[in-house]
């Protein structure tokens, strides 16, 4: 978003805008992932960095933290991992992204 006119006719659209006129798309990232739990990160951070972990289990735990699941779940919709079809659960997120991408995700 790069003026104040074009965010007046879109601002009912959305909740997260970036542009100049709001700052980078890194700067809105940093501030979200501060606002979540950073003890369910940094523990689903260690779950998939195991080379046995449980999927079951890093579901469960992302479950409890609903602000992230709903942002992971954004994140695997968006137009940069389009998916095929809606991926509308926590679980078939985590299997779709792969550990390799989950962990870059989380």
């Amino acid at each position: 978003m790069d003026s104040a006119e074009v965010f007046e006719k879109v601002k009912s659209q959305g909740e997260l805008f970036c542009g100049k006129l709001f700052g980078d798309y890194e700067e809105l990232f940093e501030i979200t992932v501060l606002s979540y739990l950073k003890t369910t990160l940094s523990r689903a951070l260690e779950m998939v960095e195991k080379e046995d972990f449980d999927v079951d289990q890093l579901e469960k735990l992302l479950k409890a933290d609903p602000k992230l699941s709903v942002s992971l779940l954004k994140f695997i919709n968006s137009p940069l991992m389009a998916p095929p079809s809606p991926i509308r659960d926590i679980k078939h997120a985590i299997v779709y992204l792969g550990v390799n991408n989950l962990n870059l995700s989380l």
